[in-house]
């Protein structure tokens, strides 16, 4: 009888695994601590942002390299180069001045607050479970990990309660999660509404395709590895095609002690 229990119960726990919407509720569970430890990490971030005409044809390219580093206790962005250039040297003494007023700005700000502040930026995250239906496709793997591919819809009538639910609710697509850590290793998705966002009116739409990937580092975290963004847009009354590309690399555990005793040296 005990076994029968016991498998019984190992049944169920094996059912509610293979629920979409169990996993991908787990997976906004633990997202969050994962973002506490990427928290700890610095890494180089260089955004391409390609401009084309209605045939395709690239017209503009720009691109940007910025350092993701930690200041006052929570990640920065610091732009090192534009366009594989390294910036002037009078760029880098208002990047420095701008970081130094973040450095004591933050430094005003209490732990407990900037806990507050960074669940805030993230409580859309919880409402996603709700906003769609989901449903398992045929499993993958990346990188020789094992993962789930769930295909996620948006809930009809479903109104979100914050400005990026509200627009994630028009966003339909898929999503990798990894089947060991749980976690978003890849998501695909386009928009099935227009979007709207910003002050000067940008509006994304019917179309538009977001591309994200994750990459496992150090066995403990998962970091940004790559975001690919097409869009068909409109800015006020123009209306442009861009292709935005975001890649992450040489990912770094932040060492606090080596940059105090950096500072003390220079000093």
């Amino acid at each position: 009888m005990r076994t029968a229990i016991v498998f019984l119960g190992f049944c169920l726990i094996c059912g509610a695994q293979q629920d979409p919407a169990a996993i991908v509720r787990k997976s906004v569970v633990l997202d969050k601590a994962n973002a506490e430890r990427a928290r700890n990490y610095v890494w180089t971030q260089k955004t391409i942002e390609k401009n084309l005409d209605s045939a395709g044809k690239v017209e503009k390219v720009e691109s940007k390299t910025e350092e993701m580093t930690v200041v006052g206790g929570e990640q920065y962005r610091r732009l090192v180069a534009r366009n594989d250039k390294p910036i002037s040297a009078a760029e880098q003494k208002k990047e420095h001045e701008k970081q130094e007023r973040t450095a004591a700005e933050r430094a005003k700000v209490s732990e407990a607050e900037k806990a507050k502040r960074r669940e805030r930026q993230r409580a859309f995250l919880d409402q996603i479970p709700e906003a769609y239906n989901f449903k398992l496709l045929q499993d993958d793997v990346i990188d020789g990990r094992p993962v789930w591919v769930i295909e996620a819809t948006p809930k009809p009538g479903y109104k979100g309660t914050s400005s990026r639910m509200k627009m994630m609710s028009k966003l339909r697509g898929k999503l990798w999660i990894d089947k060991a850590d749980y976690l978003w290793v890849k998501v695909d998705c386009e928009s099935i509404e227009p979007v709207s966002f910003g002050l000067f009116l940008a509006k994304l739409n019917p179309g538009a395709h977001i591309f994200f990937e994750q990459t496992r580092v150090n066995d403990e975290v998962w970091l940004p590895k790559r975001v690919l963004v097409q869009v068909d847009a409109r800015l006020l009354v123009a209306r442009k095609r861009i292709e935005i590309e975001q890649t992450s690399s040489n990912y770094k555990r932040f060492q606090v002690d080596s940059k105090i005793q950096a500072i003390a040296e220079k000093k």
